[in-house]
């Protein structure tokens, strides 16, 4: 089946974003057990347009070809220990996307210390331009249960 697709000047974006769940049944580095379960994957993802040249399609919409996609394997929300570089810190957000544990490190890195952020909203703290991405995470994050941003 073909779809059609609005053209990106009509305002609707070729560039998708979505989880799934899928089996995993890969054995653990260093264990002689399987870890089968079921990993959140994100893909990152691009609706690839087939265009028709023809002199009467050239009002019509491309249809879509393909999609062409990254994957990346989210870590389970329940991972408490990641390597940290030395140029992150570990915040603790509420369900309204307000600071409620930020780590004294961050007055190292950034112009705030950890009290002075905690109970910031991070809408607040981000760059306009990065609202309507971090409103998208927001969103993932209510319905899904976890979510992976960029940096902002």
């Amino acid at each position: 089946p073909t779809m059609s697709i609005r053209s990106e000047s009509a305002g609707q974006s070729l560039q998708r974003s979505f989880c799934i769940r899928m089996k995993s049944t890969l054995t653990k580095r260093g264990c002689h057990f399987k870890s089968s379960g079921y990993r959140v994957v994100l893909v990152l993802s691009h609706l690839r347009p087939q265009y028709n040249f023809s002199s009467s399609s050239r009002k019509q919409a491309p249809t879509v070809m393909g999609l062409v996609g990254l994957a990346i394997a989210l870590p389970p929300p329940s991972v408490n220990e990641l390597r940290l570089e030395p140029d992150m810190f570990v915040t603790r957000l509420t369900f309204d996307f307000r600071i409620s544990h930020c780590e004294p490190r961050v007055s190292e890195l950034l112009d705030y210390t950890a009290e002075e952020i905690t109970g910031t909203s991070m809408y607040t703290l981000c760059h306009a331009q990065d609202i309507e991405k971090l409103r998208k995470c927001h969103i993932d994050l209510i319905q899904k249960g976890q979510v992976m941003s960029g940096y902002y």
